[in-house]
């Protein structure tokens, strides 16, 4: 066995096998991503900023999964597959679980906080989501919003997004103001 030699740029970069292997990498890569994509596919669909918990962890889950078969000479491509097709199915039987019990939806999904009240911001709420008052005004302005006053409730969802509800144009007060000045 050879000697291990620490800081051994040429294994820490290309490793001990020969070039060539670089070419079944890349292989290997192709085939999974095609194979991640059908089955991301036959899932359904859902934009980024909309993840729910289960979403997340299957996303961490076939990150994991596809990665060993893409580089390792060890794992075969098969038994990438078996894993992200086990991961698919136990992402679907969740989500029929889930779906079917109140309690447990609450929790895997969470519930959306006030952060605006009647143009008030709710501290409790920002406190709670780890959130600035700049970063509630930027959730705000990208909604268009530019004072507090035109808002009657803002809701902070689970999945990070915030929904916005506001008084109609004849009921709006004034408010804080939340525009960036001086930019």
């Amino acid at each position: 066995m050879d000697a291990f030699k620490t800081f051994d740029f040429h294994r820490i970069f290309f490793g001990d096998l020969p070039y060539g292997f670089l070419l079944e990498i890349v292989f290997r890569t192709a085939v999974m991503y095609a194979y991640t994509i059908i089955l991301l596919r036959l899932l359904g669909k859902r934009s980024m900023g909309q993840l729910s918990t289960l979403e997340l962890a299957i996303i961490i889950c076939f990150g994991s999964a596809v990665g060993d078969p893409m580089m390792g000479k060890d794992v075969p491509i098969v038994h990438g597959m078996v894993v992200i097709t086990t991961v698919a199915m136990l992402q679907s039987a969740a989500e029929w679980i889930i779906n079917r019990n109140k309690k447990l939806e609450a929790f895997m999904e969470g519930r959306p906080d006030c952060l605006v009240k009647d143009g008030m911001i709710v501290n409790v709420s920002l406190n709670k989501n780890n959130l600035s008052h700049e970063d509630l005004y930027r959730l705000l302005r990208s909604k268009d919003v530019e004072h507090l006053g035109q808002v009657k409730n803002a809701f902070f969802e689970a999945s990070g997004l915030l929904l916005v509800w506001c008084f109609p144009k004849s009921e709006t007060v004034p408010g804080l103001g939340i525009i960036l000045r001086n930019i």
